[in-house]
C-alpha cells in the first residue's frame, strides 16, 4: 500500500524569513559595527511581517480564543466564579485588540504549565498578551537600529573612499599634464604614479635632507616624469621578485639598468616575468610591506641621486623649483595658451582650461 503524505500549506516568504532571522532581533544592547546586521532588503521583508503581525484578531477569533481557554481549564466552582459568562465577557473584551497569533501562543503557554488548572484570571493572560507585543515592537526597534547602522556603515566606507578618489583624480590631472606637456615618450600613467610614490614619496639627498619629488608632477617637469616611470618599473620589479616571478637579485639589476636605459629595463622584466611587465595579472597594486634589502634600497638611491642630475640643481639646493613655464612647448602641441604659466597650484583656474584643451586634443588623436 502506498504512503500516504500530506501536503503542508507553504509559509508566506516574509513569515519564513522572520522565523530563520527571529534570534537576531532578540534584545542584545545597541546594535555596533561589531554587530551582526541583517540585509537591508531582508530587513524590509521582516518590518512587513511584524508589522502584519500586529494586525488585531476579528471579534469572532478573540471569541474563539476565550472559548478555548474556556474548555482548556477548569471552571471554578459558584463561590468562586459566580458568573462565567460575565467572565467571558470581560475577558473578550480585555483580549479585543490583540493579534489572533498572539492570542494563540498565549494560550499555549498557560495550556503547557502544570502549574495551572483552572482558569486563569483575565490579568494573567493579557500580561502573557502584552510580552509578546512588547517582544514584537522590540523586534521592529531592533530593525530600526540595524537600518541606521547599515546607513552609518555606507556613509562611513564613503567617507573613506573619498580621499582615495581626490588622490585617483590628482594622478589622472599629473598623468594628462605629463602626456599633454612632453607626449608619448615620457608618459605616466596614474597607477605608475601611485606605485612610484608608494615606493618613494620623498627624495633624500643629501643625506638627511627630504624633498617631495611628485610635488613637480603638478607642474609638469620632464624630470620628475622620467624619475616616476623608473620609480614605478623598480618598485614592479620588487613586487613581481617577491612573488617568485623573477629571480632574486634581478630586481636590483633592472633597477640600476634603468638609470642608463630604462626602455632595456622595461622589457628586461617583461622578458623575465613573460608578459608586460605592467600587466595587472602580474604585478597588483596592494601595497607590499616587506622590508627592502639593502643592495635594492642602493640602486634606488642611485636612482634618485641620477634624477637630481637630471633636475640640474646645486646639492645643497633643496627648496621647491618655482613655476616651470612650459607654454613654447604646449604651444607647439596645441595652440597657444590664454595666459604664460601651467603653475597647477597658483594658477588652477588657468591650468584646468588647459588640461581641458589637451585632453579634447587627445581624444581627437585617438
Amino acid at each position: 500500500m502506498a504512503d500516504v503524505v500530506i501536503a503542508l500549506p507553504r509559509k508566506p516568504r516574509d513569515v519564513e524569513l522572520l522565523e530563520r532571522c527571529r534570534h537576531l532581533l532578540k534584545p542584545s544592547g545597541d546594535i555596533n559595527e561589531y554587530s551582526q546586521l541583517i540585509a537591508p532588503d531582508h530587513l524590509a521583508t521582516l518590518r512587513h511581517a511584524i508589522e502584519a503581525s500586529l494586525t488585531p484578531a476579528s471579534p469572532a477569533d478573540v471569541a474563539k480564543a476565550v472559548a478555548v481557554i474556556s474548555v482548556s481549564f477548569k471552571v471554578p466552582g459558584p463561590d468562586v466564579l459566580k458568573d462565567p459568562r460575565a467572565f467571558s465577557a470581560l475577558m473578550i473584551n480585555d483580549l479585543d485588540g490583540y493579534p489572533a497569533d498572539i492570542l494563540n501562543e498565549a494560550i499555549q503557554r498557560l495550556r503547557r504549565d502544570p502549574k495551572i488548572r483552572f482558569v486563569p484570571a483575565i490579568g494573567e493572560i493579557v500580561g502573557i498578551c502584552d510580552e509578546l507585543v512588547g517582544e514584537r515592537r522590540w523586534w521592529l526597534h531592533t530593525i530600526d537600529q540595524m537600518m541606521e547602522e547599515h546607513h552609518r556603515r555606507r556613509k562611513k566606507a564613503e567617507r573613506e573612499a573619498e580621499p582615495e578618489r581626490v588622490r585617483r583624480r590628482l594622478r589622472e590631472e599629473q598623468a594628462a599634464r605629463i602626456r599633454a606637456l612632453h607626449g608619448d615618450a615620457v608618459a605616466v600613467s596614474p597607477e605608475e604614479i601611485e606605485l612610484a610614490t608608494y615606493l618613494r614619496p620623498i627624495m633624500h639627498w643629501p643625506i638627511g635632507k627630504m624633498f617631495a619629488w611628485h610635488e613637480c608632477l603638478d607642474r609638469g617637469e620632464l624630470w620628475a616624469a622620467r624619475h616616476c616611470r623608473r620609480l614605478a618599473l623598480a618598485e614592479r620589479a620588487r613586487r613581481a621578485e617577491l612573488k617568485g616571478l623573477i629571480q632574486p637579485g634581478h630586481a636590483v639589476a633592472i633597477v640600476r639598468l634603468a638609470i642608463d636605459d630604462e626602455p632595456a629595463a622595461r622589457w628586461k622584466l617583461a622578458d623575465e616575468i613573460g608578459d608586460d611587465p605592467f600587466a595587472e595579472q602580474f604585478v597588483d597594486h596592494a601595497p607590499c610591506s616587506v622590508e627592502e634589502g639593502p643592495d635594492f634600497n642602493a640602486a634606488v638611491m642611485e636612482l634618485e641621486a641620477a634624477a637630481w642630475k637630471e633636475r640640474g640643481i646645486f646639492e645643497g639646493d633643496l627648496t621647491l623649483p618655482g613655476p616651470l613655464v612650459q607654454n613654447d612647448r604646449f604651444n607647439e602641441r596645441f595652440g597657444p595658451a590664454p595666459d604664460a604659466t601651467l603653475n597647477f597650484k597658483e594658477d588652477p583656474q588657468q591650468t584646468a582650461a588647459a588640461l581641458k584643451r589637451a585632453k579634447e586634443v587627445l581624444q581627437l588623436q585617438r
